[in-house]
C-alpha cells in the first residue's frame, strides 16, 4: 500500500535521530510520509523551518506514478518515478543512509538480498522495516507492484551488522556492513563472530584471497541485469 503500519514510526524516526543523516535515499516512498517525518524531525528541531533552511537531502524512488501527490513535491529534493530495478544508483552517489519502509516484503528473497546489497554499496545503513508475520496482499490500487512474496526474519540479516526491534505486528532493522554507532545497539550475529573468528587466525594471504573472491562476487552481482528481477518498488 501506498501507507504503512503506524506502530514502526516512533522506533524509525528514534533511528534516524540518533544517525542525524544528511543525505536520505528512500525507496518506496508510497503517499510520501516519511518524507514530512524527515523533515519535521530532523529539520525543525534545529529551527529549519522553510525549504529555504533545510539542510538534509532526501531523495525518494517510487515505481508507482499513481501515487504522486503534493507531499512529494514540498518534502523531497527528487523523486525518481522508476522501478529501482532500473535505476543507476551509483549516479546518485554516496548515503547516509537509506529507508526501505514496508518495501522488502513485495520481492521474494532473492531479489530482496540483491537489493540490500545493492543499497549496501552505497548507504553506510538501511533501515528496513516489515511484517512480522506473512500477509497476503494482491494487486491494489491497481498496483501490480503491491503483492506481497516474502516473510523477512531476523535470521536474514545475520550477513550483517544489525539492530533488530519489534515494533507492534512489524519489525524495524538497521542493517551495515560496518559495526554499528553504540547508541543503536547491536543484535549477536553468528556469521560475524564467525568471520571475527577467522580474521584472528587465518595467515594474511588467506585472508586477502577471501577478501577478493567476495569483492568479484559483489562485483558480479551489480552487474547483472536488473531486468531478470520480477517485481520491485
Amino acid at each position: 500500500m501506498p501507507s504503512s503500519s503506524p506502530g514502526n514510526i516512533e522506533r524509525v524516526i528514534q533511528f534516524l535521530q540518533d544517525l542525524r543523516p544528511r543525505r536520505v535515499l528512500e525507496v518506496g516512498i508510497g503517499h510520501g510520509k516519511y518524507g514530512v517525518l524527515v523533515r519535521e524531525y530532523l529539520e525543525l528541531p534545529y529551527e529549519r523551518y522553510t525549504k529555504s533552511e533545510w539542510q538534509l537531502e532526501l531523495i525518494g524512488i517510487e515505481v508507482f506514478a499513481k501515487y504522486r501527490n503534493p507531499l512529494w513535491d514540498y518534502a523531497y529534493n527528487q523523486v525518481l518515478v522508476e522501478d529501482v530495478r532500473n535505476v543507476d544508483l551509483e549516479r546518485l552517489g554516496r548515503f547516509d543512509c537509506c529507508l526501505l519502509l514496508d518495501v522488502v516484503e513485495h520481492f521474494d528473497h532473492d531479489e530482496g538480498r540483491f537489493l540490500l546489497e545493492r543499497l549496501l554499496n552505497l548507504c553506510k545503513c538501511v533501515i528496513v522495516s516489515t511484517p512480522l508475520k506473512f500477509e497476503e496482499q494482491g494487486a491494489q490500487f491497481d498496483n501490480e507492484h503491491e503483492r506481497h512474496w516474502s516473510l523477512w526474519r531476523r535470521k536474514d540479516y545475520r550477513p550483517y551488522y544489525f539492530t533488530y526491534r519489534k515494533c507492534g505486528n512489524c519489525s524495524v532493522v538497521v542493517l551495515s556492513r560496518n559495526p554499528l554507532n553504540p547508541v543503536l545497539g547491536q543484535d549477536s550475529s553468528g556469521y560475524l563472530k564467525l568471520r571475527q573468528y577467522l580474521l584472528k587466525r587465518l595467515p594474511g594471504p588467506a585472508i586477502k584471497s577471501i577478501c577478493l573472491v567476495k569483492s568479484i562476487g559483489r562485483g558480479i552481482l551489480s552487474a547483472l541485469p536488473g531486468a531478470t528481477k520480477k517485481t520491485a518498488l
